[in-house]
């Protein structure tokens, strides 16, 4: 009985050995089958890697996948002569795919392409009948086939190679691939598709902007050219400032200024919401004792935010929390961007940041000139450091430390304005302390805004007449009706102008010096207030409308998108329209 049981579990493990040998050549003689496929055609030379891979896949299930995959994203990422390529699917060997021409011998040879990679999907499902790339590339083979042959079973029998990809999803939820290809499909279909199927897509099309990055960057293009209008567009695009970024982008590259324009307005308030979100995530933390995680959100808030007042709050209220010395040289720049901004906005007497978020701000920016940080210290009130710092350099008669001297002497005339008592020379203490440190300013500094009205200040205090009417004269000198092109000054890519008007007006009117041929956008504020975008007409001049009063301002200019700009004169006054 016993040595029956053993000759018959021999038979057993016999035949299962022979079952195994007879696998593994077919497996040998499938695999030698489909590389010498690949290798006798083009594929072979531009996806080498691809060739190699074939002998590591573990049964030919996955070889047959592989071949499958290959030969479908061969035909999706080839467009007609003159388009530029797609991205390269992750799934896929990198390499430049050669255009397909419609009609021609490669066109041709993609079709077949297409019957083998649909062949080889239907022989995985045979034996694994909810496999879900399989079934993928079965719906994509098939879709890409009626798009290829024309075939009307495209449109009157969408089940065909909608089901597959329908299967799949439900077969791998969750999935990304089953997705992108069922969006791809039912956009490249889009002006034929009812109701239902549109409403579907649009479903399809927000989840995958959401969560797919390939998705969002693969799709885009072609659902901005299938989609009947701009805000058909929006309709499917996600509250994530980084996308709209994205579609920015697509609208410059199109030199579509008008969709680029009202997508920038979109983004702002998509992002001001975002940031918003990450302040109130970073006090959570804060509060849970998640100290690295919230210091991250609240420096991403102020290098992510657009220098205005619009956003200027939130970053003080982010600043109020942000530990020094605790950011990366990338964030540097940013962050000291902010504090010229506040600081230029100071000597116009408008108030960008509070005083404190100013200090705050000067103390979390590493390696600050000594000029800056004086500057950034007097601005905050810190009296003391910033006397340190003045007393470390060697002369303070050097243009750096113009703009410090003229903030100290104003801080001067502050603090002693009601001061009874008189110097020798027949000043208040604070005044003639302002009029020495006036004295050491440089010549370049004379010459501006800030410095004559401090010297104005400084001669009321006086009560000299003649040093009065010629501080006056002085200033008045300075009110202009136009201002050059030379007044500009370049900072991170933005130009500023610090004007004094001769008389308040109903705007301004700007000429740019040069106006790339394809277009731009730029953004204008005064007195770091919300920007306007505007899209640059032909002839170079736009206008910001906005009362100015005859006081001093600050202006800016920022390209947003197009080619190089360079602003010229400044004019006050608005007879002639730009267009916004």
């Amino acid at each position: 009985m016993i040595s029956g049981l053993r000759f018959l579990f021999g038979v057993v493990v016999l035949g299962t050995a022979i079952l195994a040998v007879n696998d593994y050549r077919n497996w040998h003689h499938q695999r030698a089958e489909l590389v010498d496929y690949v290798e006798s055609g083009p594929l072979g030379e531009r996806y080498p890697t691809a060739v190699s891979a074939l002998g590591l896949e573990r049964t030919a299930l996955h070889a047959k996948l592989r071949v499958a995959r290959l030969l479908v994203h061969e035909v999706l990422h080839a467009q007609p002569a003159g388009a530029e390529p797609r991205t390269n699917d992750p799934g896929v060997d990198d390499g430049e795919t050669p255009p397909l021409v419609i009609g021609s011998a490669s066109w041709s040879a993609a079709v077949d392409q297409l019957d083998t990679a649909a062949t080889l999907a239907r022989e995985v499902l045979e034996e694994t009948p909810q496999q879900a790339e399989a079934l993928t590339m079965l719906g994509a083979a098939i879709y890409l086939q009626g798009i290829a042959r024309r075939d009307p079973r495209l449109f009157d029998e969408p089940e065909r190679w909608e089901e597959p990809l329908l299967a799949a999803l439900r077969a791998a939820l969750g999935a990304e691939e089953p997705r992108r290809f069922l969006a791809l499909a039912y956009v490249g279909l889009w002006r034929s598709l009812p109701p239902e199927r549109r409403q579907r897509t649009r479903e399809l099309l927000t989840e995958a902007f959401r969560e797919d990055q390939v998705a969002f960057r693969l799709l885009l293009p072609s659902w901005m050219a299938a989609a009947g209008s701009r805000e058909e567009v929006f309709e499917v695009m996600p509250a994530q400032a980084r996308r709209w970024r994205e579609l920015e982008k697509a609208y410059a590259d199109a030199q579509d200024w008008r969709g680029f324009r009202a997508t920038h307005q979109r983004y702002r308030e998509i992002l001001e919401a975002e940031l918003q979100a990450d302040f109130d995530e970073a006090v959570e933390r804060m509060r849970l004792g998640e100290g690295f995680h919230s210091r991250s959100l609240l420096l991403q808030i102020v290098t992510r935010a657009p220098r205005d007042k619009r956003f200027a709050p939130l970053v003080g209220r982010a600043l109020e929390r942000y530990p020094a010395g605790l950011h990366g040289l990338a964030s540097t720049a940013e962050l000291e961007d902010w504090l010229h901004w506040a600081l230029d906005l100071a000597a116009v007497d408008q108030e960008g940041l509070p005083p404190h978020v100013v200090g705050r701000l000067a103390g979390v920016v590493e390696n600050l000139q000594p000029p800056t940080a004086a500057l950034a210290a007097i601005t905050a009130g810190e009296i003391t450091n910033a006397e340190r710092l003045e007393t470390l350099s060697e002369t303070l008669a050097i243009e750096p430390w113009g703009p410090y001297l003229v903030a100290k002497a104003r801080w001067l005339l502050g603090r002693s304005g009601g001061d009874s008592g008189l110097s020798a020379s027949g000043m208040g203490d604070g005044a003639a302390q302002a009029a020495e440190l006036l004295q050491l300013a440089d010549v370049a500094t004379r010459r501006t805004v800030s410095y004559a009205r401090a010297r104005l200040e400084v001669a009321r205090n006086h009560g000299q007449l003649a040093d009065l009417a010629d501080a006056e004269r002085r200033l008045d000198d300075l009110r202009k009706r136009e201002w050059p092109a030379t007044g500009w000054r370049m900072r991170q890519l933005t130009a500023r102008m610090t004007i004094l008007p001769a008389a308040a007006d109903e705007g301004l009117t700007l000429r740019l010096n040069r106006v790339p041929e394809g277009g731009a956008v730029v953004a204008a504020a005064v007195d770091g207030g919300v920007p306007e975008i505007f899209i640059v007409p032909e002839d170079g001049e736009i206008v910001l409308p906005r009362e100015i009063s005859a006081e001093p301002h600050l202006v800016e200019l920022k390209t947003l998108a197009g080619g190089r700009l360079l602003p010229g004169r400044l004019r006050l006054g608005v007879q002639e329209v730009g267009i916004r």
